[in-house]
């Protein structure tokens, strides 16, 4: 974006443009004039399952996600030929999923999901076909988490809740690393420590083990452990970035949080095969431990152009570094001084191109947020009211802000036309750990789940309608004391965008909520505090 003889010249543009620009007189900075910009996304489309193999008599589902701006409408075709929804045929959750009854022959072929909204349309497609009875294949994916346990690392299928592939404590790692697990000299047995776990490209897991100063990767088609990475720091929290394939590590000198400082590390290609190295930041003040925290922007949806920029917090500095997420250099600051403001949590809005900090408390005043515009880095205004830990949807529809000491949850939507508006509020006095985002398939893309800090139970919020449930059966919380890298002692997360479950572990077990109905699926016991987790599946 460049302005050039009067005129304002944006190059490329994506939903991050979205908003309000304003010409004014130099001279006469009260005469001006205002214009909306707005952007219309084309819908992208996805399905899962995408084959399906199925006994004929039975009855088969399809589920279709489409995103754009505005958002789009979905309609179905089979073999090029529209349905007729009836007993056969049947749409559910606003057109999102197709139910096939009584399958036979001529029900088998291709089914299009169609999506449309004014700036065109687009389809995805899926596949269902009759088993023969003499057949032994199965196109069908198979969805699983790993769970990274006190004792190793366990796979579990959640949809039988059963176990599969085990890693146990004693297992020797490749190149004469040792064991999974140190020997606790108090014990005497074995016991690991996980600090964080992400999923690249279906082919690897990598997950840190800060008090071993290292990061395994496992191979997911192998099944096996097949690289150690060094590090010279914990390496606490992983962050990976798809569309260039990197993978942010942010290390700690210490096991102090709150007095260490920090450093970030990078492995690129980490899709490709081992081996994978790490390399550093460009230094900030001429060393590299001067970090508190790391955020990078999310892909909130597809056409919603590549986040060049990630941000870093400086321990008691009113402000926030931007970095290249590509060249690694450092870009220029965020210069919060006049707000009097040090950041503690920084979340990403694709539409209108926020940047959203909450700011530490100060004598006198409480936190607050400042809404700060990624192009130009300018604060564009106080996020009046509201305060806390920041969290996006998955879809960059909803910004909700988690105030841990006056127990408010806050919501608030981003409109098409790129305005953040409040829209409700939920007081409770769970003592949030931490939220989770399930997809709904409905009219809005996601709900959320909150867990506890000290307490049995979650609870669910639906982020259209406002309405609250409480989840008991969750079982004691992993101790504060056994999970020292972050305040969340109970994550959880979902399973993927089309599963229907919510993962949460407890102190010594791994609960799996059906999120739809907002109950317990399964209770995996003998799985202690497995607070990191890693879900591999298909879609």
């Amino acid at each position: 974006m460049y302005h050039s003889d009067d005129r304002l010249y944006i190059v490329n543009i994506q939903v991050i443009h979205i908003g309000e620009y304003t010409c004014y007189a130099a001279a006469y900075p009260n005469v001006r004039q205002v214009v909306m910009v707005t952007v219309e996304v084309p819908p992208s489309v996805a399905m899962c399952p995408h084959n399906q193999l199925t006994a004929r008599g039975s009855s088969a589902k399809v589920k279709c996600y489409a995103e754009g701006v505005p958002t789009p409408k979905k309609s179905w075709v089979q073999n090029q030929n529209p349905l007729d929804i009836g007993e056969k045929y049947q749409l559910d959750d606003f057109n999102s999923s197709l139910m096939i009854h009584h399958i036979d022959y001529a029900d088998t072929g291709i089914f299009d999901c169609l999506a449309t909204n004014e700036a065109g349309t687009q389809s995805a497609s899926a596949s269902v076909f009759i088993r023969d009875s003499s057949s032994s294949s199965d196109f069908n994916s198979n969805n699983i988490y790993y769970f990274f346990h006190k004792s190793g690392i366990q796979v579990v299928d959640p949809d039988t809740c059963a176990f599969q592939e085990s890693f146990h404590a004693d297992l020797q790692l490749p190149d004469e690393n040792g064991a999974l697990c140190k020997v606790n000299k108090t014990t005497g047995e074995r016991e690991c420590n996980w600090g964080s776990a992400v999923t690249v490209k279906n082919r690897y897991i990598y997950a840190t083990q800060p008090m071993e100063y290292r990061i395994l990767v496992v191979d997911l088609r192998l099944g096996e452990i097949i690289e150690v990475i060094k590090t010279d720091k914990l390496p606490v929290a992983l962050t990976y970035i798809s569309h260039l394939d990197s993978i942010w590590i942010e290390g700690w000198r210490n096991k102090n949080r709150l007095t260490g400082l920090h450093g970030v590390k990078v492995i690129r290609s980490a899709s490709e095969p081992p081996p994978h190295y790490t390399i550093h930041l460009e230094p900030s003040g001429n060393h590299f431990d001067a970090v508190e925290s790391v955020h990078i922007p999310a892909e909130q949806m597809t056409g919603q152009g590549e986040m060049h920029y990630g941000y870093l917090i400086h321990r008691d500095q009113q402000g926030l570094s931007k970095i290249d997420l590509r060249s690694l250099t450092h870009e220029g600051r965020v210069n919060l001084r006049d707000y009097d403001c040090h950041p503690n949590s920084v979340a990403f809005v694709a539409i209108g191109g926020y940047v959203i900090v909450n700011c530490d408390a100060t004598d006198g005043e409480q936190e607050r947020q400042l809404f700060v515009d990624y192009v130009t880095n300018e604060v564009i205004c106080v996020n009046e009211g509201v305060q806390g830990q920041i969290y996006v949807t998955p879809d960059g529809r909803y910004v909700i802000s988690v105030d841990r000491a006056e127990q408010h949850i806050q919501v608030q939507k981003v409109t098409d036309d790129g305005q953040i508006k409040t829209d409700f509020q939920v007081s409770t006095n769970l003592h949030i750990s931490d939220l989770g985002f399930y997809p709904t398939m409905s009219s809005h893309a996601y709900d959320l789940i909150a867990t506890s800090r000290n307490r049995e139970e979650a609870i669910y919020i639906n982020l259209e309608t406002g309405k609250v449930e409480m989840i008991s059966g969750m079982h004691e919380p992993i101790s504060e004391n056994d999970w020292k890298w972050d305040s969340h002692n109970r994550k959880i997360a979902p399973s993927g965008f089309f599963g229907p479950y919510m993962v949460s572990p407890s102190a010594d077990h791994v609960i799996i909520l059906n999120g739809q109905y907002r109950r317990l699926h399964c209770d995996v016991d003998h799985l202690v505090n497995a607070n990191v987790f890693a879900w591999v599946g298909l879609c």
